[in-house]
């Protein structure tokens, strides 16, 4: 049994350099750190992240390891059979995906946003809002400081 005042350990797998890049950012601010252990693992490709998280041996030594694994990956590249085994292997609340990209989620810290955008008018749409915005930026962190935001700008 785990003493009370033990972070949770949670393990998020990530796709690319800016979800890497926005989730160790995520992972400093206070209110996940006093609770949470985290670490982001970039396996460079949601091909290598679909190999790693649907690789049963893998799966098994991660979940041992962590009290909570978490997939993040674009879902336009996904087919429905890989993102319903990853649910199925993680448990919804464990696999999030950013529609149709991570860029998506980043606009969402700056304006309300809908769920019928195609990568391209999200590329449009935060570069009109951030002219400088180059993907894989450092400067990604930036949008951490936003997060409430986001969220109240999802909700529906």
């Amino acid at each position: 049994m785990r003493r009370r005042t033990e972070k949770q350990t949670c393990h998020i797998l990530v796709e690319g350099d800016s979800e890497d890049i926005y989730f160790n950012t995520l992972r400093q601010r206070e209110e996940f750190k006093s609770k949470y252990q985290i670490t982001v693992e970039n396996c460079s490709g949601q091909d290598k992240l679909l190999n790693v998280a649907l690789n049963r041996e893998k799966r098994n030594e991660l979940q041992s390891k962590y009290d909570r694994v978490i997939v993040v990956l674009d879902k336009d590249h996904a087919t429905r059979e890989e993102l319903r085994r990853l649910c199925e292997c993680f448990g919804e609340s464990n696999v999030g995906f950013t529609n149709p990209k991570i860029e998506y989620w980043l606009l969402a810290h700056l304006e309300v946003v809908y769920d019928n955008y195609s990568a391209q008018s999200v590329d449009k749409k935060l570069l009109k809002k951030l002219p400088n915005y180059k993907k894989n930026s450092p400067r990604i962190a930036d949008f951490i400081d936003k997060l409430d935001d986001a969220i109240k700008n999802t909700k529906n």
